[in-house]
């Protein structure tokens, strides 16, 4: 799913510290609730509304100490309460560091797709255009956050001569891919294999054979040890045992570059796709909000159309953004003499 804890065995210029946010954050004395603040502001400055009353008063940002609760990072729409007020609300364990930004930015956006198709829609047309679109929403916010830009203009990065800004880019990006990239593999062998047993394909007799047969496939794995049909490793995945499709996590990892180039574009941005941080741009937040507010009004294409001009889902801003981690490889693989792939 995510390859990050290989990262600091495998970052490009080891010497190099990567953006130290974590320790930006603590120098600054940031708190959890000052990231839903920031969150909060990053999203009203393009325009879309402020959280509501209900949000602040009813969210949980941090682990209570009185009461066991399940942590996992969640939005929630509660419609309105009985005066009529809107009640959008997050819960989650937040503690201070980059990875809890990046999660707080992320479900504030699904707050924000609630918000705008409660108010324009009826209640049969209020949900995301499809499956991934309101994954995909929080996340094209969070990467104008977590990226130098912004972090430097929060002042948590501290400015560096040119060429640790390199190095430092080239780290960032390989970090980001572990997690972005290295997902698309993971998503689609799990879905072809959900796919396959739903048709036959795989039979009950090769479950486990055809789960490894696709990660093999697909992304270049094996199991460290002999795997046979009275294990059943596809179960490890929350997904699958509750039959929940996860296509649509791949199609929301594609749509946010989508999302994110489109609003770069809109917002003016010149330079680097990784550098661009739209937070402030007006323009932007318009074009933005009127897609949530169509909520599944209209078919998700036409939806995705009315934003980006295309009915289609484009990976090539997933490839423009890491454009200059791929020029990096592409030369370093060369000079190493390393065989690209597997058999």
């Amino acid at each position: 799913m995510s390859w990050l804890n290989i990262y600091n065995i495998t970052k490009p210029y080891p010497n190099v510290n990567a953006f130290q946010v974590d320790e930006g954050m603590k120098d600054m004395n940031y708190t959890t609730h000052d990231m839903f603040v920031l969150a909060d502001n990053f999203y009203q400055s393009m325009g879309l509304p402020a959280m509501p009353d209900n949000f602040w008063k009813y969210s949980m940002f941090t682990r209570p100490k009185n009461r066991s609760v399940v942590c996992y990072a969640s939005a929630s729409d509660m419609g309105h309460d009985k005066q009529g007020n809107e009640d959008v609300r997050i819960k989650m364990c937040a503690v201070v560091n980059a990875n809890y930004l990046y999660t707080v930015h992320h479900e504030m956006g699904h707050c924000q797709y609630y918000l705008a198709y409660n108010e324009a829609q009826p209640p049969e047309f209020r949900a995301g255009a499809n499956n991934g679109f309101h994954e995909a929403i929080g996340d094209t916010a969070a990467l104008s956050v977590i990226n130098p830009t912004h972090l430097k203009k929060l002042g948590i990065l501290k400015p560096v001569d040119a060429e640790t800004k390199h190095q430092q880019n080239i780290n960032f990006l390989l970090r980001r891919a572990l997690e972005k990239v290295a997902f698309f593999p993971f998503s689609i062998s799990l879905e072809f294999w959900r796919w396959d047993v739903f048709s036959g394909k795989i039979t009950n007799q090769h479950l486990n054979a055809g789960w490894w047969e696709n990660k093999l496939k697909y992304q270049g794995i094996y199991p460290p040890v002999e795997r046979t049909e009275h294990d059943f490793d596809p179960a490890s995945k929350y997904h699958v045992t509750s039959g929940t499709p996860y296509i649509r996590y791949f199609i929301a990892q594609v749509l946010e570059f989508q999302f994110y180039e489109i609003l770069c574009k809109l917002s003016g941005h010149k330079g680097p796709l990784h550098l661009c941080d739209f937070q402030g741009s007006k323009v932007a937040g318009r074009h933005f909000r009127k897609m949530l507010e169509m909520g599944n009004s209209k078919h998700w294409e036409d939806i995705l159309q009315k934003l980006s001009g295309s009915c289609h889902v484009d990976a090539g801003s997933t490839l423009r953004f890491f454009k200059p981690l791929t020029q990096w490889l592409v030369k370093e693989n060369k000079r190493l003499g390393n065989k690209i792939g597997w058999d």
